[in-house]
């Protein structure tokens, strides 16, 4: 599960999940692998996520927030960034930001 500095990674439809740590979201057929790791910053988190072949997750909608905050127990990185522009929050995955 994540923990303070975890991870919270999707990736697209169609993938399977057959790791401890990841959960199918059935409304979307998405894989999400949740990675306990307190060290884990968020540029090391959003790596690991792409060499898993996915991204940070984007919680673009109310029942996706609800199905990855039931396995957080505590803090975990997502794939919002301002980062190349400030206090302009773009998601990781190229969802429209909502």
């Amino acid at each position: 599960m994540a923990g303070t500095g975890g991870a919270g990674g999707t990736a697209g439809a169609g993938s399977t999940c057959d790791g401890a740590d990841e959960f199918i979201y059935a409304a979307e057929n998405r894989c999400y692998r949740f990675v306990d790791d307190p060290l884990l910053d968020w540029p090391s988190a959003l790596s690991d996520c792409e060499s898993w072949g996915g991204t940070l997750a984007a919680l673009t909608t109310s029942e996706e927030n609800l199905f990855v905050s039931a396995y957080v127990i505590d803090h975990t990185w997502i794939g919002g960034s301002d980062a190349a522009t400030p206090n302009v929050w773009e998601w990781t995955s190229g969802e429209p930001w909502v």
